[in-house]
């Protein structure tokens, strides 16, 4: 049985055949009485049953690929051990075997037995990197051992970079598979726990051509780091003898008017008073056990009690189930109990000072973690000159990586000159605006608060898929019902505009026939027409001018001619005001002054060359 504290043996070997050696193994854990033990290219069939290759007090969890792969974990039985699967999809040129293991109450952590084939494609290595992230995410001490055919003697090596890129650490220093020719270092212990690490080394092994890795682990439970607290001691502290004391030493005081100096002045009275309220207010430095939690009460103590009592009558009585389920139920009770007094403690003092933003400052402090504690001890001035130096010099570096990569492919374009490049700060208002958009467009989906005809800036619900939505109804109709369907469909308004002088107007009326004439042939041939009803035609005169035309144009429009008000007049047909004249088959239409009511507008407001301008709107329905 492990000890409270137990140290954890870990060997990797390369056994090319575990049928082939697996007397040799069973030797080898005995002999090294190991605890784990991880095995490459075991060579082994599913159809080979654990039972050829048992070893008594060992549970064994493996991966096959057949001759020339394949990977297993034996793990001793004393140990609680579970399989850990992954989310990523499987790799053709890597095996590999992820298991929890724990020893009795102490932290768990996760050992990876792995091994990459020699030609492996560098998808493998992505593979890898992807399993790594995925099982370090689970905040445990993480163990990877196995050979991964990659030689990291080389400066090239791209397990190199994923490890670095993982921040992990890889504990092997010396090749292990040496050969006449070469000795390249491709068995490894690869961690994201170095500290808690006793001891690794590469041991010569006569089971296969590749040397025996080892490492020894100290699992123990990590103890919170001391906490230190420096305060004033205010039991002897009174406001009277403060003054007191400041009074017998007036003679301190008075150095203030020996300089003219504010600033020496302000420090002479700050000694003062600091001196004074030391000798009665001292500074203790304490150790503090357990962070103050004032949110405990009694009944969370009792029970606390009670859940520490079962926890020690388990200690002694593992086989008993019912005993092990009263546990975990107290357990989870104290913790509900704790959150919850945590949670009022916190709500009724943010209640009680909530006109108070300091206090309420203080409060929030207290459980928000402190920026300070993360920061890296870098010299700031230094740093501050780095990214000073780096932005200085991104602009001159793209634009010589710009006309390298130009040169290569022998293009020709306009080059940019080097002070066109500068860096974009990242406006925190747009970031916002993304993360509110985002969170707006989640809820609204989730909870169904779109229409199903709602297309645009949304997944799989574009305009393009608008458009074949309605198609798609169109022809199904049609289809449906060819006899009675009548398809109509209206489109946006059109506008013209032509502008010639009062003594062109002939050639003004000649201009506008001509472009209804193409629109009436345009829509003809697309199966659509002008609808008369909503088709107007204004001529705009100057103020003074007082003749009247009537045009009929493609015998559906009867246009009159109009005095233009203003500049701002509104170019729609629809002419809006206090007075006006009739413009359209006799219908009274309105138009807009900038001036007091009356029949125009004031001469001062109108341009005095204002030329002749045409306006037709036409607004047609489609026909099939």
């Amino acid at each position: 049985m492990p000890s409270a504290n137990p140290t954890v043996k870990l060997d990797h070997i390369n056994a090319q055949s575990l049928l082939g050696h697996f007397d040799d193994i069973g030797m080898l854990i005995i002999e090294r009485d190991l605890d784990i033990l991880c095995i490459s290219e075991t060579w082994l069939h599913q159809d080979i049953p654990n039972a050829f290759i048992n070893i008594p007090n060992f549970n064994i969890y493996r991966c096959d690929a057949g001759r020339g792969g394949g990977v297993c974990l034996y793990v001793r039985d004393t140990y609680k051990t579970n399989e850990i699967s992954t989310t990523i999809a499987k790799s053709a040129d890597v095996e590999d075997i992820w298991v929890n293991v724990q020893c009795n109450m102490l932290p768990s952590f996760i050992v990876g037995a792995i091994y990459r084939h020699p030609h492996g494609s560098s998808e493998s290595f992505h593979y890898l990197e992807k399993g790594f992230r995925e099982m370090s995410l689970k905040k445990k001490s993480l163990f990877i051992l196995g050979d991964l055919n990659d030689d990291l003697n080389k400066p090239n090596s791209k397990l190199t970079k994923i490890i670095n890129k993982n921040k992990f650490q890889q504990l092997v220093n010396k090749p292990t598979r040496i050969t006449e020719n070469t000795s390249p270092l491709i068995d490894v212990i690869i961690t994201n726990k170095a500290e808690i690490v006793l001891h690794t080394d590469v041991i010569p092994c006569h089971v296969a051509d590749h040397e025996l890795i080892t490492v020894t682990l100290d699992i123990k439970k990590s103890k919170r780091p001391t906490v230190t607290k420096t305060f004033r001691k205010l039991s002897n502290y009174d406001s009277q003898s403060l003054c007191q004391i400041i009074i017998t030493k007036e003679s301190s005081l008075l150095k203030i008017l020996q300089t003219d100096n504010v600033d020496k002045q302000i420090d002479v009275f700050t000694e003062v008073i600091n001196d004074n309220v030391n000798a009665i207010a001292l500074f203790v430095t304490k150790i503090i056990k357990r962070p103050p939690a004032p949110w405990i009460t009694d009944d969370i103590k009792r029970a606390i009690t009670d859940r520490n009592d079962m926890h020690n009558a388990l200690e002694n009585n593992r086989l008993d189930t019912t005993l092990q389920a009263h546990y975990k139920q107290r357990k989870r009770n104290v913790k509900s109990l704790i959150q919850e007094a945590k949670t009022d403690y916190f709500r009724n003092r943010l209640t009680n000072c909530k006109k108070d933003s300091a206090k309420t400052w203080k409060i929030l402090k207290t459980f928000v973690p402190n920026k300070n504690n993360h920061k890296d001890n870098l010299n700031t001035k230094i740093s501050a000159n780095k990214f000073n130096e780096f932005f200085a010099k991104i602009g001159h570096s793209t634009y010589e990586q710009t006309n390298a990569s130009i040169s290569k492919q022998n293009t020709v374009s306009i080059r940019p000159s080097a002070n066109s490049f500068r860096p974009q700060p990242v406006q925190i208002e747009t970031v916002l605006e993304k993360i509110v958009a985002d969170q707006l467009t989640t809820f609204l989906e989730t909870h169904d608060l779109l229409s199903i005809t709602q297309h645009g800036f949304r997944s799989k619900l574009s305009t393009e898929t608008a458009l074949l939505q309605i198609t798609n109804n169109i022809y199904e109709n049609i289809d449906n019902n060819p006899q009675n369907c009548l398809l109509v469909q209206y489109a946006d308004d059109s506008q013209f505009l032509h502008s010639d002088s009062v003594n062109n107007l002939d050639t003004l009326i000649l201009k506008t026939q001509e472009t209804l004439s193409q629109v009436k042939g345009y829509f003809d041939s697309n199966g659509l027409k002008i609808n008369p009803d909503k088709t107007q035609c204004i001529f705009i005169d100057p103020p003074k001018s007082a003749n009247k035309y009537v045009v009929d144009l493609l015998g559906c429009v009867t246009c009159i001619t109009v005095p233009c008000p203003a500049i701002s007049s509104s170019f729609d047909g629809f002419w809006k005001g206090t007075r006006g004249n009739t413009c359209q088959r006799g219908n009274p239409t309105r138009w807009q002054g900038l001036g007091p009511p009356g029949p125009r507008c004031p001469r001062a407001l109108v341009p005095r060359r204002l030329p002749t301008l045409t306006l037709l709107r036409a607004t047609s329905p489609v026909t099939p």
